[in-house]
């Protein structure tokens, strides 16, 4: 389980200059690790986010599905939905990542159902789908700030739906 960007690198920011997506992503990445109480590795400690490159290492290292959160941003404060951008082998557990946050965040999902190639868009290749075997979950848009604060109301439980997922894809 990985928290995208790092102390190195904030990633997207809101508008209003109060919410990073390295802080976003590492808070989620460590309520589901609660959830899942240790059964999950992760790509720093409790509290900690590495960078791209070391999460990727680590990732490589683990087995079962290899997943980091992120945060879309848009110009437009409209834009909304919910993704996960992985590889074709991948494509059924991206979709039911995505549709757990979706459910609580009332977003749309984006793509098909919830997944997107990894390569789509602005991406031409995305180190942690390729090189880690992984999936990029984009769970809002930190730049629409309606659906930031649904998705800030409903995190935990976002948390515990995404662990739920893990625990079914696992057994």
């Amino acid at each position: 389980m990985g928290a995208g960007h790092s102390r190195d690198d904030a990633g997207a920011v809101s508008a209003d200059g109060k919410l990073r997506e390295a802080d976003l992503t590492l808070r989620i990445r460590d309520l589901i690790g609660c959830e899942l109480l240790g059964a999950v590795s992760t790509d720093g400690y409790r509290g900690e986010n590495e960078p791209l490159r070391d999460s990727i290492a680590i990732a490589k290292t683990c087995e079962g599905p290899r997943i980091e959160c992120h945060f879309n941003a848009a110009g437009s404060p409209t834009a909304q939905g919910v993704e996960a951008l992985s590889l074709p082998e991948l494509k059924e557990l991206s979709q039911a990542l995505a549709q757990s946050v979706a459910i609580v965040t009332k977003s749309p999902l984006r793509g098909e159902n919830g997944w997107k190639p990894q390569d789509s868009g602005q991406h031409s290749r995305l180190a942690f789908c390729v090189d880690a075997k992984g999936i990029i979950l984009e769970l809002a848009f930190i730049s629409n700030p309606s659906e930031m604060a649904r998705y800030l109301a409903g995190e935990a439980q976002i948390a515990r739906n995404i662990a739920g997922v893990l625990k079914r894809y696992a057994s």
